[in-house]
């Protein structure tokens, strides 16, 4: 009778505890659901990371310092001034010690600084309504791709008699070459730019280089003509060009910023009055290229640990006050044969049945929303099975431990003491 009055006892005060337990419970499932969508869209944002730094961006950014210079219209009026301080610029960069290669290009790589122009392609005519082709297109000096570790598929690059009597050559990406002449060589072919007419200046394609990613890490390579600097006094004025604002970039043998203050001295030997600009590396270029994709994902991990913690604590707590409301009945449970591993498992299934409830939600919830990062993820679906997968087994296993301490204490209970300290 005493047992039969225990039990009766022990199940009213469990029953009258149940709504307080049960709204601890809702909560505590919707910490573990907010935690798995965050943990679920940083992980598809490491997967995301993790490839765009394995992408070959189509040069070595290795060695190699940039800077950018913007000359002032009072003191270079003109395209030859321009192009001439930017000549003599480049020679005495090339005459330090440790630098391999040096050369100026309009705008860096994946940065998306450069000119998109129409172009019409001498064996593409044109229909009296069609417009011509936009191309991305970059004005070089000398050397550029080989400072830049670009290689060349096909042709040459530019060489100093390019640049010295004006020929009218270009260079073409690999990817443009693919798109106007599959199956051929471009050497040779000739292209203007807009609409081709009688007084239209046609330049010859001398080279095929190896593509390169413009407009991002995440982009793919971008279809480019380069055009070469034109620096030589003899040149007319009309063909010299000349932007007031390039990137040098300067290769070494040596860590690129022990060459800041020599290439700053060689530059302000031509002009003390000249300021610089965007001093980096092109490594640093190109880690800035997966900042956005690197920011948003640490901050996405610092949330969905913060959500995992506090949803870890809840489901602790939940479980913990369950067992303590709980002491008398499992107190009588054991005294009438129930083992200690029956009495944990029971505990432990209380807990699991909370995170399953939770992990189920969050799942449900995060298929919608990691399909709002599809703009900032690169190589990896917004529903990655395998990162949804590990991230639940992560979860899991958080609240399988979090359930187990208070399973565990349950399991030790002595049933004398339950029953007497009641």
């Amino acid at each position: 009778p005493n047992i039969g009055a225990a039990l009766r006892d022990a199940s009213g005060r469990t029953t009258a505890g149940r709504p307080g337990v049960r709204a601890r419970g809702v909560l505590v499932a919707a910490q573990l659901a907010l935690a798995l969508v965050l943990t679920a869209s940083s992980g598809l944002l490491v997967r995301s990371f993790a490839a765009l730094r394995c992408v070959d961006p189509g040069f070595d950014p290795g060695n190699v310092l940039t800077l950018r210079l913007s000359l002032p219209t009072a003191t270079y009026p003109g395209s030859r001034e321009a192009a001439s301080f930017y000549a003599q610029a480049l020679e005495r960069v090339r005459a330090l010690p440790g630098v391999v290669a040096a050369s100026a290009v309009t705008g860096l790589p994946l940065t998306a600084d450069g000119s998109n122009n129409g172009y019409t392609i001498e064996d593409h005519p044109l229909h009296p309504d069609q417009v011509p082709p936009i191309l991305f297109t970059e004005y070089v000096a000398p050397d550029f791709f080989r400072t830049l570790g670009i290689l060349l598929a096909e042709g040459r690059a530019f060489e100093p008699g390019d640049v010295e009597q004006p020929t009218n050559s270009v260079v073409v990406s690999a990817s443009l070459a693919r798109r106007f002449w599959p199956g051929s060589s471009p050497l040779g072919r000739r292209l203007t730019g807009g609409i081709a007419d009688g007084d239209s200046v046609w330049h010859t394609v001398i080279g095929v280089a190896g593509d390169v990613r413009y407009r991002g890490l995440e982009q793919e390579p971008t279809p480019m003509l380069y055009f070469p600097i034109l620096h030589q006094e003899s040149a007319g004025e009309d063909q010299v060009v000349a932007e007031r604002a390039l990137y040098l970039v300067v290769r070494t043998a040596v860590p690129p910023v022990s060459l800041v203050d020599p290439v700053r001295e060689a530059i302000w030997a031509l002009d003390p009055s000249l300021p610089m600009a965007e001093i980096r590396t092109l490594a640093d270029v190109e880690w800035q290229a997966s900042a956005r994709t690197g920011l948003t994902m640490l901050l996405l991990l610092v949330a969905g640990a913060l959500a995992l913690a506090l949803g870890a604590v809840g489901l602790y707590g939940v479980v913990a006050h369950s067992v303590s409301s709980r002491t008398r009945e499992i107190g009588v449970r054991m005294a009438l044969g129930a083992d200690r591993a029956r009495v944990g498992r029971m505990v432990l299934g209380q807990g699991l049945t909370l995170a399953a409830a939770g992990l189920a939600c969050g799942v449900l919830a995060a298929l919608g929303v990691t399909r709002v990062l599809r703009s900032v993820l690169y190589d990896v679906s917004p529903v990655d099975p395998i990162t949804f997968f590990t991230v639940s087994v992560l979860l899991l296993a958080v609240a399988a431990v979090a359930s187990w301490l208070p399973a565990r204490r349950a399991a030790a209970l002595d049933p004398i003491e339950a029953l007497r300290n009641e």
